[in-house]
């Protein structure tokens, strides 16, 4: 099986790590991984604000890039990136058929991480480890938008010394919302700072969560508020120690 990884703006420009381990991650499990020379920006903010010219020539741009004989599926580390494609390209080109028919063909291949593991790989539990007390946090469009909801809970009530901890918020947004958070700061920071007393209550080390925008945007608010609980990303968690956890 040959997997393009879509790395996403954020990871590419901001944490790679990420990058690095869902390759890990994959490789694990057999997958011949390849990763595009020069990657594209999905369009999703330039979309989300109605930008929508910009936002179908960076979405056409993006399917130069990935619309690629040879690969069978294409692999994200984000849920948000994902959503954008596969709901929201449809909604840009619908009135181009020809344009139309590329998307259709990458809805089909394109996953979220622990999606493909768990939808197309059905892997049932990660030999990693991780020693730690984790809260998860779902991404809007990770769980409103894809419909992912159980499947990282349970890799990570399996993962050996990860102590999961659910919170009480766990389903309400962070604030972030791309340009919301900067065109209204105020309401954004209160959702945040909501957000985060929950996280607090949980007496978790570790925030994670499968979209690191939203990581982030928790991580700046808990370093604000002098509150030590570590943003951290699914995928690292999951290649920690990978393959000496149980098999």
């Amino acid at each position: 099986m040959k997997v393009l990884l879509f790395p996403t703006c954020l990871v590419d420009h901001i944490k790679p790590k990420i990058g690095f381990d869902t390759v890990r991650i994959l490789e694990y499990f057999g997958i011949d991984v390849d990763v595009p020379e020069h990657p594209s920006c999905c369009g999703q903010i330039a979309f989300n604000v109605g930008y929508w010219k910009q936002a179908k020539e960076m979405a056409l741009s993006w399917l130069d890039v990935y619309d690629r004989e040879g690969y069978d599926y294409i692999v994200a580390p984000s849920g948000s990136c994902v959503h954008m494609v596969r709901e929201n390209f449809p909604v840009l080109f619908e009135n181009d058929p020809d344009v139309l028919e590329r998307v259709e063909r990458m809805r089909k291949k394109l996953f979220e991480i622990v999606e493909f593991l768990t939808q197309v790989l059905k892997v049932e539990e990660i030999p990693s480890k991780f020693q730690g007390t984790v809260t998860y946090h779902a991404s809007c469009h990770y769980l409103r938008g894809l419909g992912v909801k159980e499947p990282p809970k349970r890799f990570l009530l399996k993962i050996p010394g990860a102590n999961f901890v659910p919170m009480e918020l766990e389903e309400t947004c962070c604030g972030f919302g791309g340009l919301f958070s900067v065109k209204f700061p105020y309401v954004s920071y209160r959702m945040a700072e909501r957000k985060v007393e929950s996280i607090k209550e949980t007496g978790a080390e570790y925030l994670t969560s499968s979209d690191l925008s939203c990581l982030m945007n928790l991580g700046g608010v808990l370093s604000r508020l002098h509150i030590n609980v570590k943003p951290i990303h699914i995928v690292e968690i999951l290649a920690e120690d990978l393959g000496n956890g149980k098999d």
